[in-house]
């Protein structure tokens, strides 16, 4: 099972992805929504759509939202990894290259 901290540091590209605004005033608007497929990745936004071919496509700017991926392993356990919108800044490329730099004790 793949841990948290280097979920994180992955491209989120074909993942499927549900997000909630991080400061919600009205209760029932802060459940997580289901934005379908993440079909590009910028430094500072994700984009969206319903289904893998890019139809209606949603921005969603990474500091007002916490993200929740939905991973099947091969034994067809699901795995939920919550992140917050602050941790998924930048280019996937940098996100990896940065593991070096920050010397993390992952392993």
């Amino acid at each position: 099972m793949r841990s948290k901290k280097l979920f994180y540091f992955e491209d989120m590209i074909g993942k499927k992805i549900y997000a909630k605004r991080r400061e919600e005033k009205n209760v029932e608007q802060a459940k997580f929504k289901d934005f379908g497929y993440v079909i590009d990745e910028t430094a500072n936004t994700l984009i969206c759509s319903s289904d893998k071919f890019g139809t209606e496509p949603k921005v969603l700017i990474k500091n007002n939202y916490i993200f929740r991926f939905h991973e099947k392993d091969g034994n067809g356990t699901t795995t939920i990894f919550e992140i917050d919108g602050d941790l998924l800044k930048g280019l996937p490329d940098h996100r990896i290259k940065s593991i070096r730099k920050k010397r993390l004790k992952l392993w």
